[in-house]
């Protein structure tokens, strides 16, 4: 062989050796990279294109769509009264009715996983009225579902079902919801006289924030309203923005502060005009009549406009706080005129990071922040006990902070409970704080309970031996609701935006406004007080009798049967119903943040008859959007008779047959017992993903340094001066060569073999599949076929 030929024999060698190992580490790599990944990534490649089509319908190019829309609300509220008044003429009643989901379970496990008892939708504002002493007249807001007044919210109904709620603002231009508050009566106070000032537009951050029209005003506890829609001058319109807090001056109760801040969607579509310089700080002399706009600075400097995302008004200190994004916290003794705090909490908030005139993207740390001050009290120096919270604008973390002294020093709470809060699947720190972030200080004798909400609620019991948290138990953070690894220890839903609370006769009662809607404590002071799981605090959800005020994305009825709905909603699942056309309950048959839905009339909503006698019947539900890895399906299964008063006289059971190999069904629950007139059974059937052998890489490398040392020996050996023998050259090039060939060969092999430990799998093959759902009640048994698509 001459020196040209082995030389290349050699190259090839290598080159056979490494391009096999290339195409074995990539099968391997490709093998063991779950379909979850891709999915995700496809879904967020997709966010922008989503977006743009949902608002290609809903704006007009020069327009403001937040001014159209409410020229379109007129015009329906005109052509609304003209319909009801020919109708009434005639006899005829074409009014709307409202089919639910009203109340809507929580839990779509069935078995407690995430129960958070009955849900209505995103509640963003709570406020209890200040003349009622009982701590019982209540108003909330939803991020679309207007404002909601009730007026036994609190100890008047110990059974939480017995709380009502009123609907006051369904007839305004707008439902979004960002701030209440109601102002304080001196003398006599009655609630029936109350002033309510409700902010709109929501400003919590998330896609789906809503921009408002401006504030709405009650001089009558809610009956009759008036939208203002701008300032005295004409100059700043409130269209397009939202309103995330308003303070009411407890010495001088005409006088109120609005913190006016941007909302998502009033950004997506353009619709501040112009566009950012209406935020900011609006204050009234008139109860709320009229405003006008605030001035705000540092040193002397004039501030540009930018999102408030809290407001309060210190009484001890006689003093407004605001929280601005991008700048920091500001004072003033008047609502008029805002400075700076000379000394902010944190180095982080510092005036080179945070100039008066802000430049986009900013470095400035505080994108949302929170103030709570405790009610009532003067502190150790006469100017109240106060505390922020604020997030930058990656939701890091910027800690809590105490003010004893009016904002001149700081004090940092130590909030470690918060960021190791123990809910095992999530939930702790501040990772959404941009978009819920609360925070509430309560009287408790000489003591403070400071209560702060991110996705989970905490509190801490501060006192004098434990000023900053720094204690154990009650005296530092608990998470009293561990909404994602026991949610059955309060059952509150996640995502805490506001809260509200009465202290008083040794009792403190609390609201909380969270993504479920609103939840209460009779008591924070006794029946608060555990963050183990296994445990309970004594928490009442009042959400049984409140709204729907469900955020629906999408909603799709069945074509074969009116009754059939199902919905997806904004953090609240996927309620359905089989009973929409006679008021029938509603199930949840997911959880979470749900988009669209759709029902498929080749496979799915089958009604299934059995004459003579009542019907029975059960509809099948396939969300393909719900698909979380390789190969899986979960349907919903809405087993019902007909009517729909009728109940099971046995119980109905499930099974799936006709599966395709490596394929398992299962339905939780396994049966649905008998006396039930409906209820709603999820079925998964899952399949098996191909596995890699493990030891197959291993193997092969293994087979492959021998061909590969002895290529490189070959050259070692030359380069020394002590070339091999043409025999020895030989044999060695031929070993390297079948070896290569050898491993080559069992290259994609990697999904063969079902030997022990290590072994891989085909998985499930592709293709399409009919599979037999069967249902079965006492000695009535139905069919139906639905179809799973298996795909590489």
């Amino acid at each position: 062989m001459t020196k040209l030929a082995a030389n290349k024999i050699r190259r090839r060698s290598a080159a056979v050796a490494l391009a096999c190992i290339a195409i074995a580490i990539t099968n391997a790599l490709h093998g063991q990279q779950p379909a979850v990944q891709t999915h995700a990534v496809q879904r967020r490649r997709h966010v922008l294109a989503r977006e743009e089509w949902q608002m290609n319908g809903r704006r007009i190019p020069g327009a403001n769509s937040a001014a159209l829309r409410n020229r379109a609300i007129q015009q329906k509220v005109l052509m609304r009264t003209a319909y009801a008044v020919s109708q009434a003429a005639t006899g005829v009643s074409g009014a709307w009715v409202s089919i639910g989901p009203s109340p809507l379970p929580s839990d779509a496990s069935g078995i407690g996983l995430q129960d958070y008892g009955w849900v209505t939708g995103r509640a963003t504002a709570v406020a209890m009225d200040p003349n009622d002493p009982s701590g019982n007249t209540v108003y909330a807001g939803g991020a679309y579902g207007g404002v909601w007044k009730s007026s036994n919210a609190g100890a008047l109904s110990p059974n939480p079902v017995s709380v009502n709620w009123t609907a006051l603002t369904d007839n305004q231009a707008t439902l979004a919801i960002g701030a209440i508050a109601i102002q304080p009566q001196l003398s006599i106070p009655d609630p029936t006289k109350s002033v309510v000032l409700a902010g709109t537009g929501e400003t919590n951050s998330s896609a789906d924030s809503y921009y408002g029209l401006g504030i709405l005003r009650s001089p009558d506890g809610g009956q009759s309203w008036t939208l203002i829609s701008g300032d005295v001058s004409g100059t700043h319109s409130f269209a397009g923005l939202g309103f995330s807090q308003m303070a009411f001056s407890s010495a001088n109760p005409n006088l109120v502060v609005a913190a006016a801040a941007a909302a998502s969607q009033g950004i997506v579509e353009g619709l501040e005009n112009p566009a950012a310089s209406n935020r900011g700080l609006y204050y009234s002399n008139d109860a709320g009549v009229s405003w006008q706009a605030a001035s705000v600075s540092d040193g002397g400097t004039s501030t540009s406009p930018a999102s408030i995302t809290s407001v309060v008004y210190n009484s001890a200190a006689a003093t407004f706080y605001a929280a601005i994004r991008f700048h920091g916290f500001y004072s003033s003794p008047d609502g008029i005129n805002w400075s700076r705090l000379a000394f902010q909490p944190g180095s982080g908030l510092n005036t080179a990071s945070c100039p008066p005139q802000t430049v986009l993207p900013s470095f400035c740390p505080i994108y949302r922040g929170e103030i709570a001050v405790v009610p009532n009290w003067p502190g150790s120096s006469g100017m109240g006990e106060m505390y922020v919270w604020d997030v930058d604008a990656n939701d890091g973390d910027q800690g809590i902070w105490q003010s004893v002294d009016g904002g001149v020093s700081w004090n940092q709470i130590n909030d470690s409970g918060i960021s190791n809060c123990g809910d095992v699947f999530g939930g702790c720190g501040t990772v959404q704080g941009r978009y819920n972030l609360a925070l509430a200080a309560v009287p408790n004798g000489t003591a403070t309970d400071l209560y702060a909400g991110a996705e989970n609620l905490y509190k801490c019991t501060i006192t004098n031996a434990f000023p900053t948290c720094n204690g154990s138990g009650n005296n530092t953070f608990l998470n009293l609701t561990q909404v994602y690894g026991c949610s059955d220890i309060a059952k509150v839903h996640p995502d805490q935006h506001a809260m509200d609370f009465l202290a008083a006769n040794g009792t403190a009662l609390l609201y909380f406004a969270n993504d479920g809607g609103i939840y209460r404590a009779l008591d924070g002071f006794s029946g608060l007080r555990t963050g183990t799981c296994g445990q309970a605090n004594q928490f009442d959800g009042l959400n049984a009798t409140l709204g729907p005020m469900t955020q629906f994305v999408s909603v799709s009825e069945s074509a074969s049967d009116a009754n059939l709905i199902f919905g997806g909603t904004q953090d609240n699942g996927t309620p359905a119903t089989a009973f929409s056309q006679s008021g029938g309950s509603w199930v949840n048959v997911n959880a979470g943040d749900d988009g669209f839905t759709a029902v498929n009339p080749a496979v799915c909503g089958s009604q299934l008859h059995r004459p003579p006698g009542p019907e029975f019947r059960f509809h099948t539900e396939c969300d393909p959007a719900q698909r979380v890895r390789r190969h899986w399906e979960s349907c919903a299964l809405q087993p019902g008779r007909s009517p729909t008063t009728a109940t099971f006289p046995n119980n109905v059971t499930f099974i799936c047959s006709t599966l395709p190999a490596l394929t398992t069904c299962a339905f939780n629950p396994a049966q649905v017992p008998l006396g039930n007139g409906g209820s709603v059974v999820t079925m998964k059937v899952s399949t098996t993903a191909p596995i890699l052998r493990s030891a197959n890489l291993a193997a092969l490398t293994f087979v492959m340094i021998f061909p590969i040392a002895g290529v490189f020996w070959l050259g070692r050996r030359r380069s020394t001066g002590m070339p091999p023998s043409k025999k020895l050259r030989r044999m060695v090039i031929t070993f390297a060569l079948f070896l290569s060939v050898l491993a080559c060969v069992s290259c994609g092999s990697g999904l063969q073999g079902n030997g022990g430990s290590g072994s891989g799998s085909p998985g499930t093959p592709t293709g399409t599949y009919n599979i037999t759902l069967t249902a079965t009640s006492g000695s009535v048994t139905h069919s139906t076929q639905m179809s799973l698509t298996v795909t590489p």
